[in-house]
């Protein structure tokens, strides 16, 4: 008989945690009642997970005619009810006995800081804890999915933005609260994720919760158009277009993240699930389904150079990054050399500016075949061992560099040991393994399916970088989506994210180590990838307009990102050797080029007239054979008449502001 009790007592028990809520979360944007929309499967998920199939839907304000007919029409709902819970009826009986007459209960979007003000300490929290605790299924979109973790953000204060979190961590608009609901402790959720590149700023929320409570919490991040079902058994589904993300902190040191100032932190771990992947709350482990691949073994980088990279393209918001081009890497007075495109008009003015920080002499020196013609251009590059890349498309470097001559005689420069190398704004890009396509700041190009890469400079050569991330708005969704997207797609280890208030340098030290060392108003972002991770790709269409491509957004078991402050340096690589800047006046590389860029002088032999092929600048003067001077000419000269000359060799002296140049020729009789 008591062998029978305890029997009895066990099932019961089982039972009752068999009976512990589920919850469906849903990062915004809208549903759909069309054919194959995005959004049916994870409601038709939550009425299967409720034992009546009756849905609730709440507002504290107004309600929708979409929700319950869409609930029973096309979700399988047996019921379906709106019903506005606002100041009056909100701490009511007949509103507890109401709601708890649903087994599915659905807050919809809006404010969440009039969700917690209205229902905080009242029977409509009582109901939901209760439902919850009774097996019901609680779910909600946008500011109501804010309001279903345990710890959660009520913006009281009006929404804080990823770049206002990642400049201050203390920032007084992330108000963070525990006490509305008691349905997933541990978390913090955010949403419309990836639409609005939130995911620094859920980072953030665990920052300061942290940091105020000494508590470590995790961070559920849904992109918008995407939805998480966990059920009572903690494994999260996942459904939709985007992807659902799980943050935690791994970082072993009493204090993870930045007590105040600038959000930073190294080694936060990420999951990221795409439709019909599944997370084991318990476990942390993953089932994916669809189509996924093992990410490969990535090697490290290599590079013995200094390389320093920019997030923005205009000049007012690169004054600190030239300051530390000019004055921290190497000899302040060093020369540098600009490289440049078609249009020279940023360089000239970051020109001024790096000689008013004290640089010896800085050459703009344009990428285009006409001008590589210029007197003196070699001797120029191999006089300096710091240059810069400004204005310049990937299309034109790489017509530039792969050409014989100076072209090569650049490209080789810049990967020589002991270089210092810059690259300002959406140069930057060329830098890595992989060159963003132009598009990449344009609105709407990663969840269109439209940004592509292409071989880039690979002085980073396992590293993809998007600069100008949070430009506005509008390119949110790019800044965050596509960056672990190429690098899940091209193999790539590192992926870094700059805005434009940020820059980073890679260098190696004297442990023989290269680091990514941050500096400007604002964090860089770097993104590390793992080897032999399960990834996938989204394969959800939203049915947005006409767009029948699935979003650049990817899934993959585990990356970690870190988010650097000021001076915060990240291991990019081991065992590089150390290399520091090379302060020798002549930085020369071995190899024999041909000098594409000297005078050329025709006809030689001449009885009448010598043609100079010049376009800049110069003195000229006339020598015989014996060093008598016989001639001078200043200024940009094209022809030399010297038919008063008598027969024989003479030699022409040519001073260009760089260099001077010494070349022979004939003259014959008249």
């Amino acid at each position: 008989m008591k062998k029978f009790i305890s029997i009895c007592f066990l099932f019961a028990i089982s039972n009752l945690f068999a009976l512990s809520g589920k919850l469906l979360l849903v990062g915004g944007g809208t549903e759909r009642d069309t054919p194959n929309s995005w959004s049916t499967p994870a409601f038709q998920w939550a009425i299967n997970q409720s034992a009546n199939k009756k849905a609730l839907i709440l507002h504290y304000e107004t309600t929708s005619t979409f929700y319950p007919t869409y609930m029973t029409g096309e979700c399988g709902a047996v019921a379906s009810k709106n019903l506005v819970i606002n100041a009056t009826n909100a701490d009511l009986q007949e509103t507890y006995d109401t709601i708890m007459k649903y087994d599915f209960v659905f807050f919809r979007g809006g404010d969440q800081s009039v969700y917690y003000s209205t229902y905080l300490n009242t029977k409509t929290a009582q109901a939901i804890n209760d439902k919850f605790n009774a097996g019901g299924v609680i779910g909600g979109t946008s500011a109501g999915l804010h309001i279903l973790s345990k710890v959660i953000y009520n913006a009281q204060d009006a929404s804080v933005t990823p770049l206002e979190t990642m400049i201050n961590v203390s920032n007084t608009g992330i108000t963070l609260k525990n006490d509305l609901f008691n349905l997933f402790p541990g978390f913090v959720f955010d949403s419309h994720v990836a639409e609005r590149g939130r995911f620094p700023r859920t980072i953030g929320f665990m920052a300061k919760w942290f940091n105020e409570n000494n508590e470590k919490i995790k961070g559920i991040t849904v992109d918008d158009l995407t939805a998480m079902g966990i059920g009572s058994d903690d494994i999260g589904t996942v459904f939709g277009t985007g992807a659902v993300g799980i943050y935690e902190s791994k970082s072993l040191k009493l204090s993870p993240y930045s007590i105040s100032g600038k959000l930073k932190t190294d080694s936060i771990q990420v999951t990221q699930l795409i439709n019909g992947w599944k997370y084991n709350f318990n476990t942390q482990s993953i089932t994916t389904s669809g189509v996924v691949s093992i990410t490969s073994t990535f090697a490290s980088e290599t590079n013995q150079s200094t390389i320093l990279l920019s997030g923005a393209d205009d000049f007012a918001n690169n004054s600190n990054f030239i300051t530390h081009f000019v004055t921290k890497i190497g000899k302040t007075d060093f020369p540098i050399v600009i490289f440049t495109g078609t249009d020279s008009t940023l360089a000239r003015s970051f020109k001024l500016n790096i000689l008013s920080k004290g640089a010896k002499r800085c050459k703009i020196i344009r990428l285009i075949p006409s001008r590589l013609t210029v007197v003196g251009l070699l001797d120029t590059i191999k006089q300096t061992n710091k240059f810069l890349f400004i204005g310049n498309s990937i299309s034109q470097l790489y017509s530039i560099l792969t050409v014989d001559g100076i072209g090569k005689f650049i490209n080789t420069k810049i990967r020589a040991k002991g270089v210092a190398v810059g690259f300002v704004g959406n140069n930057a890009r060329f830098a890595g393994k992989k060159v963003l396509s132009d598009n990449y700041i344009t609105s709407g190009a990663a969840y269109d399916n439209l940004i592509r890469t292409t071989k880039g400079l690979g002085l980073l050569q396992n590293t993809i970088i998007f600069p100008n991330a949070y430009l506005n708005s509008n390119v949110n969704e790019n800044s965050v989506s596509v960056i672990p997207y190429f690098m899940v797609q091209d193999s790539v280890l590192h992926g870094i994210m700059l805005t434009s208030n940020s820059y980073l340098k890679y260098a190696t030290k004297i442990d023989n180590k290269a680091y990514f060392t941050s500096d400007g108003f604002q964090p860089a972002i770097v993104l590390k990838n793992k080897s032999g991770i399960k990834t996938g790709f989204s394969n959800t269409i939203s049915g947005r307009f006409t767009v029948m491509s699935p979003r650049q957004i990817v899934g993959f078991e585990q990356m970690s990102v870190s988010f650097l402050d000021t001076n915060a340096t990240f291991v990019a690589a081991e065992n590089v050797q150390y290399s520091p800047i090379n302060d020798s006046l002549l930085l020369n590389i071995n190899q024999n080029y041909s000098l594409k860029n000297e005078f050329k002088i025709y006809p030689n032999p001449t009885n009448e007239v010598l043609n100079l092929e010049n376009d800049t600048f110069i003195n000229l003067k006339i020598y015989d054979l014996l060093g008598t001077f016989l001639m001078e000419k200043t200024g940009i000269i094209n022809q030399i008449y010297v038919s008063n000359l008598p027969k024989g060799v003479y030699f022409l002296e040519i001073k260009t502001p760089e260099t001077t140049y010494k070349l022979k020729f004939y003259k014959t009789e008249y």
